[in-house]
């Protein structure tokens, strides 16, 4: 009888030691069911705006046309005194969605201190990425916004004559 006492009152805990060894519903089970919901929206070809917060020279707001799961265009939205963006700058804004979900796996991963991200309730894309990669780090904090995600109705290929 002790021992079956015991077994009871070690069940909680060996459960709870089980939660504890998968993502028990944390940010990793998070991103990879939003992923899956995007994935399930089939966009491969959409726009967006995205902001990018850091202690770099621009910051956005880029509109960004992705076609084929690549990024065909960026249109940087710049005040009229603003000189146009480096090579460099326009590499660091060419990010389809995908790459968003990548930085948050980026940040996960490289165990970020801090990493807020919230994501659309019907699309599943990620509208918001805060992180803080080290706690008594200066200028290593970046964010990411991303809204007016348009999907595109690319026109059907011709039909081939018979």
């Amino acid at each position: 009888m002790p021992t079956r006492f015991l077994a009871l009152l070690l069940l909680p805990v060996l459960l709870g030691g089980c939660a504890l060894l998968g993502d028990g519903g944390g940010p990793r089970s998070e991103l990879e069911r939003r992923q899956q919901q995007w994935a399930r929206q089939g966009f491969d070809a959409y726009t967006y705006d995205l902001n990018i917060a850091c202690f770099c020279p621009y910051f956005g707001p880029v509109h960004i046309t992705v076609r084929a799961d690549t990024v065909a265009a960026l249109e940087f939205r710049l005040p009229p005194d603003v000189p146009p963006p480096s090579e460099h700058e326009r590499r660091f804004f060419s990010r389809t969605v995908e790459d968003l979900f990548d930085v948050i796996d980026d940040a996960l991963r490289e165990g970020a201190d801090e990493l807020d991200v919230e994501y659309h309730p019907e699309f599943g894309y990620p509208t918001h990425i805060s992180i803080d990669y080290y706690e008594d780090a200066v200028d290593d904090e970046i964010g990411y916004t991303a809204s007016n995600l348009q999907p595109l109705r690319l026109p059907r290929s011709p039909s081939p004559a018979h």
